[in-house]
């Protein structure tokens, strides 16, 4: 092209100039985005071999071996997790992976990668483990002999698939359990409990405020119950109507059909309280079979009075709460939620504190076996680790009222079979 002005010349250069530094601006930026897409994560590699499965480095997800980890500071189970002598967590937020050393009762060592969770909104995270959508979390202390009813239990008619157990100092701990009754990667022991109170009320809050703040993002709602409650759904009376999972029944208080329905931040649960049956020594069979005396409802007021006055101990209620509204535990039957959601009952009544009345349990209730037998009862007063009741401080003049009230026969729970 000739130029035949030195305006046209000009009008030339400019344009020029401009078409080079688009492209030099469009080739920079190609190759800074470039170089991101393509630079490598580098993940920590772990050293046993099998923790590989489909071409996946399983570094990246959390463990779903049945190794039993029995130092403090190590968790069991598939949330495996490290933890300081104070019970909190070992992580860096600047760096997300943190190579730990864990032991085995087989006395090998092998360096296993745990990643921590990014921040994020719980009020929109979704449960990362499928079947864990409901989770229980139980602080306790010297129950070795309980707690494999508990799990089987909970895992075969409950569909639990993740215990949180919280170690109050047992000695041996209750990791130490060789046979926990169903798969040991689907409980995650804490051995190093969140709070040094000695007081059972504070630590029992302090680990269940844990179980909330470290693995609340995984599940939609968590269960709090000790080793002697046992939960169940009610049974339909009519054979045609399937009887809901728990996952189903809590689903109907997360969406509900009507639309005047408050925002359900826990459900109230009322107590069955079972008694000893004139036991004295630990039965050869399981709780739920030996125990079938509870305590009625509602009970005249006296002999001369036949006016029906609600059990002071099953009025209690134990909470599960949905994760994504949980605030703290105020005890260790009610907890303080957020978002302007609500604790109800089963029938959506409103529960604001540790009692419900009246006191139903057409959809679900939890069996509570507080003394079991003589023998039993003493063995846990020597735990030291005893929550009930606080109009009882002696313990034994508690055993003497329960086994004065009148009972009736309860045979739901040996319906079930393990």
């Amino acid at each position: 092209m000739k130029l035949t002005s030195t305006t046209q010349f000009r009008t030339f250069l400019f344009i020029s100039t401009i078409v080079i530094l688009i492209t030099i601006y469009l080739s920079a930026s190609f190759l800074i985005t470039g170089s991101l897409r393509t630079a490598p994560v580098q993940i920590l590699p772990t050293t046993k071999q099998d923790h590989t499965e489909s071409g996946t480095d399983l570094a990246l997800i959390p463990a779903t071996g049945d190794d039993k980890v029995i130092e403090p500071g190590i968790v069991k189970g598939s949330h495996d997790e490290v933890v300081d002598e104070h019970g909190q967590s070992i992580h860096s937020i600047a760096t997300p992976v943190v190579s730990a050393t864990l032991t085995t009762p087989s006395a090998f060592s092998e360096t296993a990668t745990v990643i921590e969770p990014a921040p994020f909104s719980i009020q929109t995270i979704n449960p990362t483990v499928p079947g864990e959508e409901v989770a229980i979390c139980v602080v306790a202390k010297g129950v070795h002999r309980d707690l494999p009813e508990f799990f089987i239990h909970h895992y075969h008619h409950l569909q639990i698939r993740r215990f949180y157990i919280i170690d109050q100092h047992s000695f041996p701990a209750l990791s130490a359990i060789e046979d926990l009754g169903i798969p040991p990667s689907a409980v995650t022991f804490i051995t190093e409990p969140p709070s040094t109170e000695t007081n059972p009320d504070k630590s029992q809050l302090a680990g269940y405020n844990l179980c909330h703040s470290r693995y609340g993002h995984l599940h939609q709602w968590i269960a709090h119950l000790d080793a002697d409650e046992f939960l169940e759904i009610t049974p339909s009376n009519d054979t045609a109507v399937k009887t809901p999972t728990l996952i189903e029944l809590l689903d109907t208080y997360t969406h509900p059909t009507h639309l005047s329905a408050p925002l359900v931040g826990a459900l109230a649960v009322n107590l069955l309280t079972h008694t000893s049956n004139n036991h004295t020594y630990r039965p050869a069979s399981t709780a739920r079979k030996a125990y079938t005396a509870c305590l009625p409802d509602y009970s005249p007021v006296s002999a001369s009075n036949s006016t029906l006055i609600p059990s002071p101990e099953n009025k209690h209620v134990k909470s599960i709460v949905r994760t994504a509204y949980f605030d703290h535990a105020v005890t260790d039957h009610s907890f303080a939620t957020n978002s302007s959601s609500i604790t109800v009952g089963e029938n959506w009544d409103q529960v604001k504190w540790i009692f419900r009345v009246p006191i139903t349990r057409n959809k679900i209730t939890v069996h509570h076996y507080p003394t079991k037998s003589f023998e039993e009862f003493k063995e846990k007063l020597a735990t030291g680790y005893v929550e009930e009741p606080k109009a009882y401080p002696d313990m034994e003049v508690y055993w003497n009222h329960l086994e004065e009230l009148k009972t009736e026969e309860c045979l739901e729970m040996t319906n079930y079979h393990p």
